[in-house]
């Protein structure tokens, strides 16, 4: 068959790509389960507070790491933003975010929507641009957060995303 490494076969690599499916997910946490001293630590960002752990899809059986620990800062808005019909998630139980600063590619894995017809409430982050959701890049679950178009700044809602476990501190 043409295309495939030397020595292996079609079934051989989809065996293989079933079992890497297959590996278990390290463990993750909800919102819920944290307060906000547990999720966050000392950071760099002006004194902010900056997430300690990863922050990861909220789907069962995903595990897609959209962002690694020290990367974003603690953030709370008024009001809701983020919309809650026709979506999974419940209505907003806090205005709490995580704002990530330098465009996509300070994201481990995420995935923008279209520019959508919808208007943040007035003074939420980003308002007055044209709203692009966030989504898993791997489960199209969404939106999880938001940013405008051109913008360089994102923010993802602490109760619709799961986190790693805390890291372990390293001795000298």
């Amino acid at each position: 068959m043409e295309g495939l490494p030397a020595g292996y076969s079609q079934s051989d690599i989809m065996a293989a790509l079933a079992a890497a499916s297959q590996r278990p997910k390290p463990p993750t946490s909800s919102f819920a389960d944290h307060s906000k001293h547990d999720l966050t630590v000392s950071g760099s960002f002006d004194g902010v507070p900056i997430n300690a752990r990863r922050l990861v899809c909220p789907r069962d059986g995903c595990g897609c790491v959209i962002v690694g620990p020290k990367v974003a800062s603690w953030e709370e808005c008024e009001g809701a933003i983020l919309p809650h019909d026709a979506t999974p998630f419940p209505p907003p139980g806090n205005t709490a975010y995580w704002r990530v600063d330098g465009g996509p590619y300070a994201f481990d894995n995420i995935g923008f929507s279209r520019n959508v017809d919808a208007t943040l409430p007035a003074g939420a982050p980003g308002a007055g641009g044209k709203v692009k959701w966030l989504i898993c890049a791997e489960c199209d679950i969404g939106p999880i957060g938001w940013t405008t178009e051109g913008g360089q700044s994102s923010w993802v809602a602490a109760d619709r995303v799961r986190y790693g476990e805390a890291p372990t501190p390293t001795s000298k």
